[in-house]
């Protein structure tokens, strides 16, 4: 959805989502401070090769857009802090403080991505 007009998306995915479906996303998370940098910052933007049509959200704006499209028992939930470019042997380390940063709520909130759920 990063990629789209997203209330075309939204209302396309609501209309598509069967009567008491769940929808399931994973997206960028605009507060975590390096994707917040990839998506405004123009030469950080362009040595990423981000697409001028890539954003990110924030968690409190997105669901009000979900609930404008009409869908009901929303959860955005930030989660992740293992970026890709990690060394394969730092992996487990990583994701095992990630794991940790995750059950707290204020450093939660700059997680790399967004669990984005609702219901039709």
């Amino acid at each position: 959805m990063h990629h789209l007009d997203l209330e075309k998306v939204l209302q396309e995915i609501y209309r598509i989502t069967k009567s008491g479906g769940y929808i399931v996303f994973t997206e960028p998370n605009m507060l975590n401070p390096q994707i917040f940098l990839e998506r405004n910052v123009g030469f950080i933007r362009n040595l990423m090769n981000n697409s001028p049509d890539e954003t990110a959200f924030i968690r409190w704006k997105i669901a009000q857009q979900l609930r404008f499209a009409g869908f009901s028992k929303i959860k955005i939930i930030p989660f992740d802090f293992l970026h890709p470019w990690t060394p394969k042997r730092l992996a487990n380390f990583i994701e095992r403080i990630g794991t940790r940063f995750e059950k707290l709520q204020i450093i939660r909130e700059i997680a790399g991505s967004v669990l984005i759920t609702g219901k039709k």
